[in-house]
C-alpha cells in the first residue's frame, strides 16, 4: 500500500463514498429526438466534434457539466451546425423544438425534427 493510501482515514474514506458533488458521468449519452430529448429540451455544452452514426448519417457531440451528450443528426439540425461551422471548444446551445410535417418536397407527409442552435465562440 503506498503512503498515501495510509495516510486516508476511515471516515475520509466513508466521506469520499457519499459525495456526488462535483463528478462527471464517464459515459456518453445518446440524445434521441422524441425519446430522451423531448420538445423544449435543451443541450448547452462545448462542441467536440462529430461522429458517423450507425445509419451513415451525422451524430454531433458536446462536453457538458454532466458528461458528454450526443445528438442525432437530421435535416434541420445538419443545416444550422453547417451554417454556424462551429470549431472545437465553441458551447453550443441546441433546442429541440418537436417535429413537423413536411408541406412538400420528396418527404412531403412525412414528420422531421426541428432543432434551434446558438453559438458562442471560443
Amino acid at each position: 500500500m503506498s503512503e498515501a493510501q495510509q495516510s486516508v482515514s476511515n471516515e475520509e474514506l466513508m466521506n469520499l463514498d457519499n459525495d456526488e458533488s462535483g463528478f462527471q458521468s464517464a459515459g456518453v449519452e445518446y440524445l434521441t429526438a422524441g425519446k430522451k430529448l423531448l420538445t423544449g429540451d435543451t443541450v448547452t455544452g462545448y462542441f467536440i466534434g462529430t461522429e458517423t452514426s450507425k445509419f451513415g448519417g451525422i451524430n454531433y457531440k458536446l462536453r457538458t457539466s454532466s458528461g458528454v451528450k450526443v445528438l442525432n443528426g437530421c435535416g434541420s439540425l445538419n443545416s444550422q451546425i453547417e451554417n454556424v461551422a462551429p470549431k472545437a471548444g465553441d458551447v453550443l446551445k441546441i433546442t429541440y423544438e418537436g417535429s413537423k410535417t413536411l408541406q412538400d418536397g420528396l418527404y412531403k407527409g412525412k414528420p422531421c425534427h426541428q432543432y434551434q442552435v446558438k453559438i458562442k465562440r471560443t
